[in-house]
């Protein structure tokens, strides 16, 4: 039989608990989860098989810690299946594929809301960078694949008990607010000389002005640290902190811009 033949007999499909296995081995870092998870063309699913899939995600994200956060996301900013506009089969495939990629941002969501204590300056610095771009970009995909987050955003805020977000801003509606919120907070205990990552420390900035989360003490202890280690200032750093300040208004303390 032709390979069309053989597709549409299901042949070409692949269980979304033979690659959830694949993935649950010990020495799967969660990047390479989903590289794996991304990978597979035709992977069915049913809401019972994402729970599982959910379940070793978090498991893999607990073994990789903090540190393995950021390059997952880093891979999951390189889905195709993001992209804007997209030709209408590979849409289709994408927007099918999407629940699956929810999941594990699902699962990137919450590790961060409960361990943001553990984070370093340069790990909170680039998972909030990388997870406000990601975001940015998840809006931004093709119509077919937000028409499948928007019916999951909504059954999520069904299961909350809430008829709608109360924000209509990206961070809030993907359900990241209360996880930038424990990061910011966090950030506040981060010992003063950790401040000396000044690229780290723009980033974190800049994703909490895109997010519009105000916590006057952290844009002052942001200010001083920035202040304290001009030199250490490069022009993509500039750039971010000029968008905070001017753009989006972060420093709203009039002592801290001073």
């Amino acid at each position: 039989p032709s390979s069309q033949a053989v597709k549409s007999a299901g042949f070409g499909q692949i269980s979304l608990d033979s690659v959830t296995d694949e993935i649950s081995a010990p020495n799967i870092a969660p990047a390479e989860a989903v590289d794996i998870l991304l990978r597979n063309e035709d992977v069915t699913h049913d809401d019972l098989k994402l729970k599982k899939l959910r379940k070793v995600l978090d498991q893999s994200l607990e073994k990789g810690g903090q540190a393995s956060v950021a390059p997952m996301v880093a891979r999951m900013l390189q889905w195709d299946g993001l992209e804007p506009q997209q030709e209408k089969s590979h849409g289709m495939r994408s927007a099918k594929k999407f629940p699956i990629f929810f999941t594990a941002f699902a699962a990137v969501r919450s590790y961060c809301r409960e361990n943001a204590d553990f984070f370093s300056m340069q790990e909170l610095g680039a998972v909030l960078e990388a997870l406000t771009t990601l975001a940015r970009k998840m809006w931004a995909a093709d119509d077919r694949v937000t028409g499948s987050m928007s019916m999951i955003l909504n059954k999520e805020l069904m299961n909350k008990g809430e008829a709608t977000s109360e924000t209509a801003d990206i961070i809030g509606t993907l359900g990241l607010r209360e996880p930038f919120q424990a990061m910011a907070v966090a950030a506040l205990d981060i010992p003063r000389e950790d401040m000396k990552h000044v690229d780290a420390v723009a980033s974190m900035a800049w994703a909490l002005a895109v997010a519009n989360i105000q916590l006057a003490s952290l844009q002052i202890k942001v200010a001083k640290g920035i202040i304290a280690h001009i030199d250490k200032v490069s022009p993509p750093d500039i750039g971010k902190l000029f968008m905070t300040m001017h753009e989006m208004e972060w420093f709203k303390d009039a002592d801290a811009i001073a």
